[in-house]
């Protein structure tokens, strides 16, 4: 590797894959019986493991294929981000009354983890090509009309925040930032009253700042929300400052898919304040290189928004997670990414890592490589 960025990237998002494998061990055996109905007390944690070697293939993917193979073909990889989306729809998998996941040989895919790629190349290339508002909005429209369809709010913010990051970073206009911006959230208004449970999750996040106890007209979503949100508030509160040990949690058999987007809880209970402050840590460190290689010489214009679009998408779905689970922000169901199991999440989380990493690799810009460049900026 050619610069130190890229080489403490890779070690960094080895750091977190590392403490995510241990930490679903260690909750492995109350997942799988409890929460996946598996006989097999480790299925969950065989799985993880699985799941690693595949991510390691994709991260190296993502550090060998040249990032100019993409920048020839932006619209066809956002067409078939935009086909990835339609398959659960035509191919449903159902899981927690979502369309989000296809089944392929016996393993359910989240679709939208390889769409949010395609749209940061695409968005990418197409923010240079021109910066006007409507344009940018009716390339926008179909994937989150789509993502809405899926009922995956979550997903869905990310991959805004980050076809957002990219426009702003090459909007010369703070007029129509401002445009895009306010009908981007208006539409997410619209969404949120649009379907029940989204408006009950809203209602529960609030009720926790005006009062604890629940109400009898509430219906079963938003208890089930409340108590989700009480055993989150418990298993962090018992952490304290050095924590209760590790496997020494008491609420990894209460939590709801503890194994998933609430596994950071668990964290928290074992590990404490200090245990948490080393994970985040590694977190803003991850940020912060994805940042430094973005600010890259060696790199053209639009390899720059590809960077920053890979590095918005990893703090928002960061910051959404540990939001939600520290009562900040509504729940919503979104993994923490390299910590969390699921095999989409980590693979995809990877590969956008070998992205980085292979961005990191760009050789200084020469007379010769920056009119070739120049051609797909």
């Amino acid at each position: 590797m050619r610069n130190h960025e890229s080489q403490l990237l890779l070690l960094t998002a080895a750091l977190l894959v590392g403490v995510g494998t241990l930490l679903v061990f260690d909750v492995s055996a109350p997942a799988s019986i409890e929460i996946i109905h598996s006989h097999d007390p480790y299925y969950v944690i065989k799985h993880q493991l699985l799941t690693v070697v595949f991510g390691a293939v994709a991260l190296s993917l993502g550090v060998l294929i040249p990032i100019v193979w993409y920048q020839k073909i932006p619209r066809l990889i956002y067409f078939v981000g935009l086909g990835v989306l339609l398959l659960p729809i035509i191919f449903p998998d159902a899981s927690h009354g979502a369309m989000r996941w296809i089944r392929i040989f016996g393993f359910s895919f989240q679709t939208s983890e390889l769409t949010k790629f395609c749209l940061i190349i695409f968005f990418a290339h197409l923010v240079q090509k021109t910066q006007n508002e409507w344009i940018f909005l009716a390339w926008l429209i179909p994937p989150m009309l789509l993502m809405m369809w899926q009922r995956d709010l979550g997903t869905l913010v990310v991959m805004g925040a980050s076809c957002l990051a990219i426009y702003f970073l090459a909007s010369p206009s703070w007029t129509s930032i401002f445009k895009v911006v306010g009908l981007v959230l208006l539409s997410f208004l619209v969404l949120i009253m649009s379907a029940s449970y989204r408006r009950e999750r809203i209602m529960t996040f609030f009720r926790g700042f005006i009062n604890n106890s629940q109400t009898q007209n509430e219906s079963v979503r938003a208890a089930i929300d409340d108590f989700h949100v009480r055993r989150l508030r418990l298993a962090i509160g018992r952490g304290q400052v050095f924590g209760q040990g590790i496997g020494q949690s008491q609420q990894k058999t209460r939590i709801p898919e503890v194994h998933t987007d609430s596994i950071f809880a668990i964290f928290a209970e074992e590990t404490g304040f200090l245990g948490v402050t080393v994970l985040l840590g590694l977190f803003g460190f991850f940020l912060f290189l994805l940042a430094r290689i973005a600010s890259l010489d060696a790199l053209a214009r639009e390899q720059q928004l590809i960077a920053y679009g890979i590095l918005v998408c990893f703090a928002t779905q960061i910051i959404i997670n540990l939001g939600a689970i520290s009562e900040l922000l509504p729940l919503t169901g979104i993994t923490l990414p390299f910590i969390s199991y699921g095999g989409s999440s980590l693979i995809a989380s990877l590969f956008l890592t070998g992205v980085g990493i292979n961005l990191g690799m760009s050789e200084p810009v020469t007379t010769r490589q920056s009119l070739t460049r120049r051609r797909y900026a």
